[in-house]
């Protein structure tokens, strides 16, 4: 790609994420290493179908970042998130905003220095209005958690309530039809095992976790998850995941109506 040699001299690079709101328009977005070795980010757009140069994200106080997530809802119109890794050694979640085409600064999402963590999923249904979510850990155990980006301003992150501890449980596919609109998903752990799960924000309210119907009779005690999930319209979504997921498993959708 265009101008990434110029920025990573020599060193690996992580391209990846990539949305294209309307043909020959995409942008596309990842990490690099510095000289120094510290952890930056890139993006790169393509326009009326031919890609320009990479540019870095702006960081404020020179720290690192790490884009995880990416989502443009209209050509020069996006946000791209992660990790961010601030000089003073603590951890969080990080969002970067283009508009009309020109880039932001990185910008720490309120209450996740404090959490840890970063964002994992993130979507927006117009400019100015985005979703996000990602997941800390408390030792061992996995904690999801969500924030609301409101015209063009992220509000503080909140955990998501009902998910109970364990190994390795996660909410990490989002899927928003308008603002404050969304569903997460994943899994989570329950009595019994860790079993598929949603949970749904309705007008810009996030509810708790919940196990979904009738998971439990279908995975016989072999625990599921949720592996992707799509809102074409309100209170309409499709979901596929896996039963098994500790061992070999099957297939499985469902709808929302």
């Amino acid at each position: 790609m265009p101008g990434l040699a110029a920025l990573r001299h020599g060193q690996p690079t992580d391209f990846g994420v990539i949305s294209c709101p309307s043909p020959g328009s995409c942008t596309a977005a990842g990490s690099y290493y510095d000289p120094a070795v510290n952890s930056r980010s890139f993006v790169i757009t393509k326009k009326n179908g031919i890609w320009g140069s990479a540019h870095p994200v702006r960081s404020r106080q020179g720290a690192g970042l790490g884009i995880a997530a990416l989502s443009c809802p209209s050509a020069g119109n996006c946000v791209a998130g992660g990790h961010v890794y601030p000089l003073d050694g603590s951890h969080g979640a990080f969002a970067v905003t283009e508009k009309h085409g020109t880039w932001g600064t990185a910008e720490s999402v309120p209450g996740t220095l404090r959490l840890g963590g970063g964002i994992d999923q993130l979507d927006c249904p117009a400019a100015g209005a985005c979703s996000a979510a990602g997941s800390f850990y408390v030792g061992q155990q996995a904690q999801p958690f969500v924030s609301t980006e409101e015209n063009g301003t992220w509000h503080k992150a909140q955990t998501i309530t009902g998910a109970g501890p364990g190994p390795s449980p996660a909410l990490d596919s989002l899927s928003c039809r308008a603002a404050g609109s969304c569903v997460l998903a994943g899994a989570i752990a329950a009595p019994g095992g860790i079993q598929a799960a949603t949970a749904a924000q309705v007008n810009g309210r996030w509810g708790p976790a919940r196990v979904l119907p009738g998971v439990r009779t279908l995975d016989r005690g072999q625990n599921s998850a949720i592996d992707a999930v799509f809102c074409p319209a309100r209170s309409r979504c499709t979901a596929v995941g896996s039963f098994g997921i500790l061992v070999s498993g099957e297939l499985f959708v469902t709808a929302q109506r």
